[in-house]
């Protein structure tokens, strides 16, 4: 038997192993990327008995994200935008470029969907905020008109008083840091 007859052996190989820190973030990752490919491909379709509740032309939505990196700000509208389509009448998204950005086309979409729809819906996707001075200049009866404030910013759970006695029916928001990426969308 000559040499190249002889079988390889790969004993002396070495296969460099995974941290086992990394091995678990990896593992964690796949199925997150993939439910997220899941729910932005097919959306509420995802979810058999998600339809849409009686009186959506009651329904108006104004959404504002705050200045932050391109990717967040498309990754927030991405997620956001579909659900305001299908649940609401009218909405009104707004992008800041800056901390102070759209604040008169906030009111004056805020104004409209006061005086047109029974209902109207804040999102706030911002970090820590103070868009509630922004709506208290409204006139007090219509709002009312205010049924829910979602507040995405980090310790603005503190607001909820304040946006409940300028009547909102409900506000959710968050006491410390804002864990809204993780539940947001869904």
């Amino acid at each position: 038997m000559n040499a190249e007859d002889t079988p390889k052996s790969d004993v002396n190989c070495s296969h460099p192993r995974m941290a086992p820190k990394k091995a678990l973030a990896f593992s964690l990752r796949v199925p997150v990327f993939l439910y997220l490919l899941l729910v932005i491909g097919l959306g509420d379709t995802l979810f058999p008995f998600s339809g849409v509740p009686a009186g959506r032309e009651k329904r108006a939505a104004i959404a504002i994200r705050d200045d932050e990196s391109p990717a967040f700000k498309w990754w927030t509208r991405l997620f956001t935008e579909p659900y305001l389509y299908k649940y609401y009448d009218r909405y009104w998204y707004f992008t800041q470029m800056h901390r102070r950005d759209c604040e008169e086309e906030f009111k004056a979409g805020l104004d409209e969907a006061l005086n047109k729809y029974e209902y109207v819906d804040l999102f706030l996707l911002a970090h820590t905020n103070k868009y509630i001075e922004w709506v208290q200049a409204m006139p007090e009866t219509i709002r009312q008109k205010v049924r829910f404030v979602y507040n995405t910013g980090c310790h603005n759970a503190s607001q909820g008083t304040d946006w409940l006695s300028l009547g909102a029916d409900a506000y959710i928001g968050h006491p410390g840091r804002s864990e809204s990426p993780f539940f947001f969308f869904s």
